[in-house]
């Protein structure tokens, strides 16, 4: 039977047996210091080396030599095999084996080389490294089987001595470790890339940091015992920081909390704990503990505080410093996102939700099928006059004070918006929105800059269970707040249907407009004015129609307003002043040449604030041939309360080129004295509303005498409009009016109409 002798002269390995006889079989170690391979304790883990040989006493030998061994400051784990077949299933059930001591001759001569072969190709098994021995070079020649083989180190028995062993493990164990740590770094970076991918799709805060966390723990491989994640602004102070996220129930929770366990005093422990760690502002790992700091745009900054099962190693500290710096970017995405959002949905002066936003609002209420709701548009009056005299910063701060008002009123259950400029929105429970609890708000004066502004405010709303979204919602109550404006009786209006088509209506129109001018579908009537002194025709006011190609007589209070809105007001007012200029002229062509009756032109806001307006007027007159005293042109006169100092220098350089001018529908806009005395007109025109009670109102009596009376004093010619019936003449003629046009005379004719009328009736006017 062999036996095994332990020879402890030099360095050479010897193989004896009890005949004397050299065998591969039995393996002899001399007696050897420690090598310098051996380093200080790291960590707790093994190397895991598989012996496969088919000898017992090898695997015993071989165990006994490095029992002892520390590599890299970890000690060594022993596998065995004794066939091929049991080293192949070892190496498919156990993860990590770092090196491989295999014997060439086994169950066949080339065992060993298959082996190889299956492991490279079969496991796909590169890391391993495989040390080959053999105690018959016959079989495996070494020059040609480190050519043909993946292995790493080739050692006949005979030469392998304790310190030539331990040095080949030694080199096979860090050369398994560097491509260990090169793949878990490969592996590692694939990670981050695709945990930096899934991040970026993530916008909310909250989100990304409890994300992330989870990522770390997947790219480290490893659990996070705890786990918090911060951001702040430079200077560093609690104060400035914020929790964004936090995992486990660390010790340094329980730092600063109350009794209660307060949430609000919890997050600001973990705070008061972790800023002093962030002092230096830089990434640190301790132990079990890392701090990963990340810089943001200006002053602002991120960290990841993390309590690990594990200390981290070199390779996987560097792994996550890179994704650190990844995270850095996913946070700027997000701030990147979030003020995005805010400039799409809200307001950037008041902070309340803008439009978009409050649609969106209302949108999801009709959803939730809570329709007993109601939508407020609130519109300030005169605002921008009211901008204009504070200044934008006052009309700015006043919005502010407007916003902090409603929003102080209106809690809980209420969503406050600003629509646009001074327009707000108000959607709430329909039973707590009245219109008149929200006027009695305005009621008292805003204090901006210690002076005191009062307003008045009109409201347009809208039932909910009217609308079908958000946005007709919007445009309802916009609809019924600007025809609450306009109607000058309420300050407030609820939408109707009528609204609905009255805006159908004027949609139509709008579309209309323009190819009915192309198509000259428009045509001028004509008013006369008559002085009841003369009994003459001393005038003819110019008023358009619209005559559709179905016939159709489309009067002005249906279309005007809708051309002045939609701007074509200026081409239609070009066509009727240059059509009346032509018909003055016909008329002084074929009539008696001492009567030349003026033309009075009505103006529109629009046209008088058109910059080409007066080049216009010099042009017409030049054209035309005409005699500008012939042409009056008539504005109301709150046109001029709009924009008084424009409109009187206007009217100035409109007399300068020899016309005249009318204010009509006076008495109706309440207009100040002193612009009255400013304004260079001839005329004024009393509105038909005073003539139309003035047999049985006494307001309207006293009225229209006191007009006439103020058209004396300033010389000024007068005419009253709408006169219906004989008394109504006697009236204001008795107050000293000797002009009047109205349907008492004629209602407005054709051209050739007028004409007539004319020839046939001076000596009836003579006799009334």
């Amino acid at each position: 039977m062999p036996f095994l002798l332990l020879h402890l002269s030099g360095e050479d390995l010897h193989l004896n047996s009890s005949h004397d006889q050299v065998t591969d079989d039995l393996l002899v170690f001399s007696d050897e210091s420690t090598p310098d391979a051996v380093d200080l304790p790291k960590d707790d883990t093994t190397w895991k080396i598989l012996i496969v040989d088919d000898d017992e006493q090898v695997h015993k030998v071989t165990t006994l030599a490095l029992s002892h061994v520390l590599v890299h400051g970890r000690s060594l784990e022993f596998l065995h095999a004794f066939t091929s077949a049991e080293a192949m299933e070892i190496l498919q059930t156990t993860d990590d084996i770092a090196a491989l001591l295999l014997d060439v001759v086994m169950e066949r001569d080339d065992a060993g080389l298959f082996l190889i072969k299956a492991i490279r190709e079969d496991l796909g098994n590169q890391k391993i490294r495989i040390i080959l021995r053999t105690g018959q070079p016959g079989y495996a020649p070494e020059l040609e089987v480190i050519q043909q083989y993946d292995i790493n180190d080739y050692k006949m028995k005979s030469e392998l001595t304790r310190t030539r062993l331990i040095t080949s493990i030694t080199t096979a164990l860090r050369s398994y470790d560097q491509i260990k740590r090169i793949e878990e770094s490969r592996l590692g970076l694939q990670q981050i890339i695709r945990a930096s991918s899934e991040l970026l799709s993530i916008h909310s805060l909250g989100e990304y940091s409890a994300a992330l966390i989870r990522q770390i723990g997947s790219i480290l491989d490893t659990s996070i015992l705890s786990a918090a994640c911060l951001q702040g602004r430079l200077p560093l102070s609690s104060e400035s920081t914020s929790l964004l996220y936090s995992l486990g129930d660390p010790p340094f929770l329980d730092v600063n909390m109350n009794a209660q366990g307060d949430p609000e005093d919890q997050n600001r422990g973990v705070i008061d704990y972790l800023v002093p760690k962030l002092e230096k502002k830089r990434s640190w790992f301790r132990n079990d503990e890392a701090l990963l700091f990340i810089s943001g745009v200006e002053d602002r900054w991120h960290a990841i505080y993390l309590v690990l099962d594990t200390v981290l190693n070199d390779g996987k500290q560097r792994l996550l410093e890179v994704f650190a710096a990844n995270l850095g970017v996913g946070f700027r995405n997000i701030e990147l996102v979030q003020n995005l959002e805010n400039f799409a949905f809200f307001d950037p002066l008041t902070a309340l939700p803008n439009k978009t936003r409050f649609t969106e609002i209302i949108d999801s209420t009709l959803k939730s099928s809570n329709v007993n709701q109601l939508v407020v548009m609130l519109d300030i009056d005169d605002f921008s006059e009211l901008n204009d005299s504070l200044g934008h910063e006052h009309g700015d701060a006043l919005l502010k004070a407007v916003a902090e008002r409603l929003v102080s009123n209106y809690t809980g259950s209420f969503v406050i918006a600003r629509i646009a400029g001074d327009t707000f929105g108000i959607l709430g429970p329909e039973g707590l929105l009245r219109p008149q609890m929200i006027l009695s708000l305005f009621e008292e004066p805003f204090l901006i800059s210690e002076t005191p502004f009062p307003i008045r405010i009109t409201l347009g709303l809208v039932h909910l269970q009217d609308v079908e979204t958000g946005a007709e919602a919007v445009k309802n109550s916009n609809i019924a707040m600007k025809r609450a404006k306009s109607s000058a009786r309420s300050r407030f209006l609820y939408f109707s249907s009528a609204m609905k088509d009255t805006i159908h209506r004027r949609m139509l129109i709008s579309k209309d407009l323009k190819p009915a001018l192309l198509n000259k579908e428009f045509i001028l009537h004509y008013q006369p004015q008559i002085d009841l002194t003369r009994g003459q025709t001393v005038g003819t006011e110019a008023l358009i129609r619209w005559k559709r190609p179905t016939g159709e007589i489309v009067p002005p209070f249906h279309f005007i307003s809708v051309a002045e809105s939609s701007g074509i007001i200026n081409d239609i007012g070009r066509w009727v002043f240059s059509e009346a200029c032509r018909q003055a002229l016909e008329w002084h062509a074929m009539g008696d040449p001492s009567w030349k009756p003026r033309m009075a032109i009505n103006v529109s806001m629009r046209q008088v604030h058109n910059p080409n307006f007066l080049p216009f007027l010099s042009h017409v007159i030049r054209d035309y041939g005409i005699e500008p005293d012939l042409l009056e042109i008539e504005i109301t006169e709150s046109l001029v309360m709009q924009d008084a100092e424009r409109v009187i220098d206007l009217l100035k350089k409109i007399k300068d080129l020899g016309m005249r001018i009318a204010i009509d529908d006076f008495g109706t806009g309440f207009s100040s004295l002193n612009y009255l005395l400013r304004l260079p007109i001839d005329r004024l025109k009393i509105d038909r509303s005073f003539i139309l009670n003035l047999e049985t109102d006494r307001r309207s009596k006293v009225l229209t005498e006191v007009v006439i009376q103020l058209a004396q004093q300033l010389e000024l010619g007068v005419i009253a409009e709408g006169v219906e019936n004989q008394q109504q003449i006697e009236l204001v003629r008795s107050m000293g009016c000797n002009e009047v046009q109205g349907f008492f005379y004629s209602k407005p004719l054709p051209p050739d109409d007028l004409i007539t009328w004319v020839r046939n009736s001076h000596s009836d006017i003579n006799n009334s």
